[in-house]
């Protein structure tokens, strides 16, 4: 392009010409895609294979390209975008990360950003080329550039004939139109087209389904695959190959150094760190569809869960009732009939205290033995009632769904794994992760960037958490190939030479399960405190710096440190420590993994000091603490209040009020317990306020019956005994109308329910009866107070007049009688024992029930997160009500 002298400069980037090559990559995809990797590029050493995964070539993602230059011993570097254009850097050692372009030249043209345009010394000898994903330093350009048999490992040569006559082998091509439509980028769209098949950051699909008929739920094994790519695709270039070559040739004209014309060429270059995080990518989408389908039926995972606690919760607690009853019964009967021979039979008879005793524990083995079949018997029988509410054929077909499921996703994880150990073992991922062995903390945080990733997730599978035990359990970082150790200790070598005889520690005491000598341990973890604790501070100090835009997905990496989820599972697995937590080996590696997660050297050594010396006394204290348990203050207490009570059953006129106390005393305990229990299961809702309000109020009324006669009798105090009253009568009254409004509620919801219960809807309006007539005695016995107190009033001389009348009253007294709320609370229990309590209607109408509600049928129709979360807070808060009405 030619421009006025006048005019404005052409781009620096885009509007350079020279020898023109376009860099690939290679990379990984499951099986069946429309694109391979072409003959050109064939590998000489074949890639590892894996059952439903194939290889093709993509554009270039973020990162960095650098060429070296044979002929000058000269170095360049570019810059890869995350779309994959290519921006060329002043200097190959201190280049910068390019996230996005930034060009504001009115002549910039991204299509020549596609390709490097390369120094006329390309020309004149071989140059080598290679793609990583974190910037080189000095230190690795220099080793290179210096070390012919390392360069050819790791870079790719372009020889100075290929510009003539490319042989299209080598992975080096001429560029074409045919060329580049073999490159996934370049492809037409279609049903097998990567860029479609595998998006990038793909939305969340649904991958389980429900119905509400038979088989219920079932999915699609296709669709348990890699979900998307961790890397973008480079969208413009898509159908574009004809665009991308013509700019290739403008730009790229020129002859060599024998003035014949070049051409323009394809190179492949390796990324074996870019397709170990893709596999691991793969294997984090395989465990998103897990977390998907737990979420997707999360009320049938609920709804199993609860089924299977409410049911053990419910045997044990019948199983325990009738073990005791069985035992009190032979307990009683055994000590009623010793107790009737033993004083005569034991002085008259020689040794009938031994047959005595014999006999005693002869009846206790029967009634042991007597409680445990009664046991068993209820633990058989309890759940019954439930069980029988259930569609169980629905259930299976859940169970056996999700087998099913986690059976593929286990077996497909297997696979995956084992391809992507297959990569952390070969030559090529090695050589790139030791791009960066070096002191510089930058190359530690790139190195595990590189492979903390390329790890991650390996000990989900056994096929993973074998070969990391392998790793691990070589306690040495000299291999490169130990990735594990590698990583721990940065790649670094000084803190590798220095961290050698810490590793040989662990060695040695691999296995052991005798508890540490402190001696022993200290001269252990003394090297922790050296080149290692110098390195992660350094590291960390870099971490805590803000966050640069260069590059999102090495943040993340670095930010999420899924190296110590992947590495402490197996590290503190129980299977590696047993049952010792005490021992050498346990306690340097607790201290390893301190430090490495940023905790000082001294806070690290004093805690595992603190667990060596500090066990003993702090078990010991806790036994003390659990011996004092203030028995003698309690007896003190007791025997004292017995005294009072045996004293006042003695006096005539407490005779008839202590006759009328007991039965109270009943009432209040269960009065207190049920406040108890309505705190407990409080939701915070208004209805909940209601039930603890009157459970409280029914408590104080109750608890002011049975005190009134002592203070009326006793302290003989007019006011007292008024006030007593008054407060009573007040409280009982309002927990009246709190149980009236309450049980009404409860009523009408009955009544006009889908699955309305009839037996119910006449337990219910029993109840309301009987809250209606204990509110009229309890008003009744108000207004008498307030008479007593000379308050006069129309309306409390109209009201008085009116429960005065004898109908009025009787019907009042009947319905507020004890027998009447008696024989209302044996109702209650005999319906709900025949026909079904709350949890049995949960039962019944859940998802899982043999009429589930119309929503619940297939929970597939309830639609986004929202609204199914919202039903399973629901099902969950009336799973937790029904069960503690039954508990």
């Amino acid at each position: 392009m030619t421009t006025s002298p006048l005019g404005p400069k052409p781009c620096s980037h885009c509007q350079i010409s020279g020898p023109a090559i376009l860099p690939v990559r290679y990379a990984v995809v499951p099986a069946g895609l429309s694109a391979s990797v072409p003959a050109w590029a064939k590998p000489d050493t074949p890639f590892p294979t894996g059952d439903g995964y194939d290889y093709l070539l993509r554009a270039l993602r973020q990162g960095f390209v650098y060429v070296y230059y044979e002929s000058n011993r000269q170095w360049e570097g570019w810059s890869v975008a995350e779309d994959g254009s290519l921006w060329k850097q002043p200097s190959a050692a201190y280049a910068r990360s390019q996230k996005k372009s930034d060009c504001t030249m009115p002549y910039h043209n991204p299509t020549n950003l596609e390709m490097l345009i390369l120094s006329p010394a390309a020309l004149k000898g071989n140059c080598w080329i290679a793609f990583t994903s974190a910037k080189w330093r000095t230190g690795t350009l220099e080793r290179y550039g210096s070390d012919a048999n390392a360069r050819k490992k790791r870079m790719q040569c372009v020889e100075y004939w290929q510009w003539t006559t490319p042989a299209n082998e080598q992975r080096v091509a001429q560029a074409s139109v045919e060329v580049l439509n073999e490159i996934a980028d370049y492809m037409t769209p279609g049903p097998a087209c990567p860029v479609l098949t595998l998006p990038y950051n793909p939305p969340v699909r649904r991958i389980s389904r429900t119905d509400s008929a038979s088989p219920w739920f079932y999915f699609d094994e296709g669709e348990v695959r890699a979900q998307g790519t961790l890397t973008s695709w480079s969208r413009r270039r898509c159908e574009q190959a004809q665009r991308t070559i013509d700019a290739m040739q403008k730009q790229g004209a020129g002859v060599n150094r024998y003035d014949k014309p070049i051409t323009q060429l394809v190179v492949a270059l390796d990324d074996a760190a870019g397709i170990a995080h893709e596999l691991a990518g793969f294997s984090d989408d395989m465990a998103a569809l897990h977390a998907g389908w737990l979420d997707e039926l999360s009320i049938e995972f609920m709804s199993v869960q609860s089924l299977a606690g409410a049911r053990n919760q419910i045997q044990q607690m019948e199983k325990a009732l009738a073990e005791k009853h069985t035992l009190d019964a032979f307990s009683s009967t055994a000590n009623y009939g010793m107790d009737k021979v033993s004083g005569g039979v034991i002085a008259m008879v020689p040794g009938a205290d031994t047959q005595r005793q014999s006999a005693l524990n002869d009846l206790l083995q029967r009634a042991q033995l007597s409680s445990e079949q009664a046991g068993d018997e209820a633990l058989a029988t309890s759940w019954a009632k439930y069980d029988a509410e259930l569609n169980h054929d629905k259930i299976n077909a859940f169970n056996t769904c999700y087998e099913q499921f986690c059976k593929v996703i286990a077996t497909r994880m297997e696979a995956l794994h084992g391809l992507r150990i297959d990569w952390l073992k070969s030559a090529p991922f090695i050589t790139c992760s030791q791009d960066f062995y070096s002191t510089s903390v930058e190359d530690n945080l790139s190195y595990r960037e590189i492979v903390d990733y390329a790890l991650a997730s390996l000990n989900l599978t056994d096929t993973g958490a074998q070969w990391l035990d392998s790793l691990i359990n070589q306690y040495s970082a000299k291999s490169e190939s130990n990735l594990v150790w590698r990583s721990l200790l940065l790649n670094n070598p000084d803190v590798i030479a220095d961290m050698t005889a810490y590793l040989e520690s662990l060695a040695k005491s691999h296995g052991k399960t005798e508890k540490a000598d402190e001696a022993s341990f200290l001269a252990a973890v003394a090297p922790l405190a050296g080149k290692l604790n110098e390195a992660y501070a350094g590291a960390n100090e870099a971490l805590e710096r803000p966050a640069t835009p260069s590059s999102s997905f090495s943040r993340m990496m670095l930010y999420c440190d899924r190296r110590l989820s992947t590495f402490g599972d197996r590290f503190f697995n129980f299977t590696r420590l047993g049952k010792s937590l005490d021992g050498l080996n346990e306690l340097l590696t607790k201290s390893l993994f301190q430090v490495v997660s940023g905790v000082s050297f001294d806070n690290a050594v004093q805690l595992s000091l603190g667990q060596l010396q500090d066990g003993d006394t702090f078990r010991s204290q806790l036994l003390e603490d659990m011996k004092y348990s203030g028995a003698t203050e309690r007896r003190a207490t007791l025997n004292r209040y017995k005294t009072r009570f045996d004293e006042f059953s003695k006096i005539a006129e407490g005779e008839s009020a202590l006759k009328g106390a007991r039965i109270k005393l009943l009432a209040l305990f269960f009065n207190g317990l049920e406040f108890k229990n309505q705190l407990q299961e409080s939701k915070g809702d208004s209805k909940s306020h209601a039930q603890i309000a009157s459970a409280f109020l029914g408590t104080l009324s109750t608890t002011t019956e049975i005190i009134e006669p002592a203070v009326k009798h006793g302290i003989q105090n007019g006011a007292g005994t008024t006030s007593v009253k008054f407060v009573g009568t007040s409280a009982g009254m309002s927990a009246a109308v709190i149980n009236l409004a309450l049980d009404t509620e409860a009523l009408v919801s009955e009544f006009s329910s889908d699955h309305c219960r009839w037996i119910f809807v006449g337990l219910n309006g029993g109840k309301v009866a009987v809250d209606t007539g204990l509110a009229l005695k309890s008003f009744g016995g108000l207004l008498e107070v307030l008479e007593n107190l000379s308050l006069k009033g129309a309306f409390l001389e109209a009201m008085g007049t009116f429960l005065a009348k004898n109908t009025v009253a009787r019907i009042v007294s009947f319905f507020a009688s004890w027998e009447v709320m008696i024989g209302m609370f044996l109702i209650e229990q005999l319906i709900t024992y025949y026909f079904g309590n709350d949890l049995q209607k949960w039962c019944r109408e859940g998802v899982f029930g043999l009429e589930p509600d119309d929503k619940l049928k297939s929970t597939w129709q309830l639609g986004p997160k929202n609204p199914r979360d919202k039903e399973y807070d629901n099902q969950q808060e009336e799973y937790q009500k029904a069960l503690g009405a039954v508990l």
